[in-house]
């Protein structure tokens, strides 16, 4: 884990309603570590979750743990992902890390994708 993963896992979530009728919604909550990054240039190292059926990815989440490979996952809590965008080539599937830069953005409508996000990814290790 390095400081970017580690600002990752300070992301909350505050459950809020527009109207006290309404169903409750969960907007996310951004530290001061995460706000700093925005808009940074980042490298990151993690492990590929495919979002659709394929061999190759142009959109995939990247977390700091190989959950696909996990047989406790989901009992100590979801790990820190971020939603992967590459620039041009499709990367593809590997259980194996993989490192990628590119821009980080934060995200608050959910409606776009993961709150936190890498845009303009290329892949530089595998």
């Amino acid at each position: 884990m390095n400081e970017i993963w580690e600002a990752a896992a300070t992301l909350r979530f505050q459950v809020y309603r527009e109207r006290p009728e309404s169903n409750p919604t969960m907007k996310p909550e951004f530290s001061d570590k995460l706000m700093a990054l925005d808009g940074k240039d980042v490298k990151l190292s993690g492990y590929m979750i495919p979002i659709t059926s394929s061999r190759k990815h142009e959109k995939f989440l990247l977390s700091v743990l190989p959950v696909l490979q996990c047989m406790y996952c989901g009992q100590n809590g979801i790990p820190p992902m971020i939603e992967i965008f590459m620039e041009s080539e499709s990367v593809q599937f590997t259980e194996t890390p993989i490192t990628v830069k590119g821009r980080l953005r934060l995200n608050e409508d959910y409606s776009k994708g993961a709150e936190i996000q890498l845009h303009a990814a290329e892949l530089i290790g595998q």
